[in-house]
């Protein structure tokens, strides 16, 4: 159900095929089954559009998230995600000094029963890191994810000794943003980059340097 009016600042592209959107955080990216609780997907239906979600986002991240406007454009999009050819870029703020400008985690991750976690035999996992800021016990980093694993981002810094900002606290605001997304157009196969500004609860948090207010 949507609680709330359709708020047309949650689309950030649209045209014939697709729609990116804005996602905030604490809101659903899809509907649960048989629940009235809000989602993106419906505050879009809300606007008439009906668009088939080409990915998700977990509850807590805000930012980009992809959707097919017909079955044609979900197919070639579901395409371009298995051939690896959707790039996605999240910020974080991360606990810690990382001690180096750029890295790459690899941890394996499975996921059973809807519970992501880090295992030595689990599914290929790849994030590329790169620092964007340093505070007192804080980094920002962009994350790249060259792979699309349950959680990806969070369970490779915990895995780390980095944890996300927030990471573990249900009160406070998870410190993970779908920040960018970069695809080649599935009617066109021109380059289409759309990016989603920091929401103003991360701005302010990055401002006090990942400190709670």
């Amino acid at each position: 159900m949507v609680t709330e009016p359709p708020d047309h600042a949650l689309i950030l592209h649209e045209d014939e095929a697709l729609i990116v959107a804005n996602k905030p955080a604490g809101m659903l990216g899809v509907p649960v089954p048989n629940s009235e609780e809000d989602s993106l997907l419906a505050r879009l239906d809300g606007l008439g559009l009906n668009p088939l979600p080409a990915h998700s986002l977990d509850r807590d991240i805000s930012g980009v998230m992809l959707f097919a406007r017909d079955q044609q454009t979900a197919a070639a999009l579901a395409d371009l995600f298995r051939e690896r050819k959707v790039e996605e870029f999240f910020w974080a703020l991360v606990q810690g000094d990382l001690h180096a400008r750029s890295g790459r985690y690899a941890f394996p991750i499975v996921e059973k029963r809807g519970v992501a976690r880090v295992v030595g035999r689990g599914d290929p996992a790849e994030t590329r890191w790169r620092v964007i800021a340093s505070h007192p016990g804080a980094t920002e980093v962009e994350a790249d994810l060259r792979t699309g694993r349950p959680d990806q981002v969070r369970l490779h810094f915990r895995h780390a000794g980095h944890p996300v900002q927030g990471d573990g606290y249900p009160r406070h605001r998870l410190a993970l943003h779908a920040w960018r997304i970069v695809l080649p157009h599935p009617l066109t196969g021109k380059r289409l980059q759309v990016e989603a500004p920091l929401p103003d609860d991360l701005v302010g948090l990055r401002a006090r340097g990942g400190a709670e207010a």
